[in-house]
């Protein structure tokens, strides 16, 4: 059976906020952990967890069982290494992916399922959330447009495969503003806490 593979991206740096993101606490829970879970609930398979900077705090202290853990060693050149190392790792029956940065610990499961409701039945395109006509993350591409990735430089934006061709981007609209929300500095992460455990 073809599958859609979540490739959850960890890897980076944390420069802004000065602690490994993926270990932030939410509620006694990491925010990688969230992601994780939120994959898990939506019945998506086994999730690829791109690791790299701080990755063995991250495997002490997040649960990774059951996760298909592969490790960038060249994150530092930018996320698109680390999405690239997520594809190569992909399954022979891998029909799409999910590219879901492990900042975002906070997006709705609903959210996954309605990108996936879309996907199937255009299973050709990249299924792109908005919220309030923002582009947003996670984002569902087909297995198809996996070799343009790979054919990025490691520096460059992966939005350059995402808008190199309007036609096949489809825009769904969410109620949920957590995909567009960031999590680079310490005063975003209060801020999250704020608005999500008051």
């Amino acid at each position: 059976m073809a599958q859609m593979i979540p490739i959850i991206l960890a890897a980076g740096e944390s420069k802004r906020m000065g602690f490994p993101k993926p270990l932030l606490d939410f509620n006694s829970q990491k925010c990688l952990d969230l992601v994780i879970n939120n994959c898990n609930s939506a019945n998506l398979p086994t999730p690829i967890v791109v690791l790299g900077a701080d990755h063995d705090l991250i495997i002490k202290g997040c649960k990774l069982n059951g996760c298909h853990v592969v490790f960038n060693v060249e994150y530092g050149s930018g996320q698109t290494s680390s999405l690239k190392h997520g594809l190569k790792n992909l399954p022979f029956d891998a029909n799409s992916f999910l590219i879901y940065p492990a900042d975002l610990p906070m997006v709705c499961v609903e959210t996954i399922n309605k990108l996936k409701k879309m996907f199937l039945r255009d299973s050709n395109n990249i299924i792109i959330p908005t919220y309030k006509n923002k582009r947003g993350h996670p984002v569902i591409c087909g297995i198809d447009i996996k070799e343009e990735f790979l054919g990025l430089a490691d520096s460059d934006p992966a939005h350059l495969v995402i808008r190199k061709d309007k036609s096949r981007v489809i825009e769904i609209q969410v109620e949920d503003e957590a995909i567009t929300l960031p999590l680079n500095t310490q005063d975003d992460y209060k801020s999250l806490l704020m608005k999500y455990f008051p």
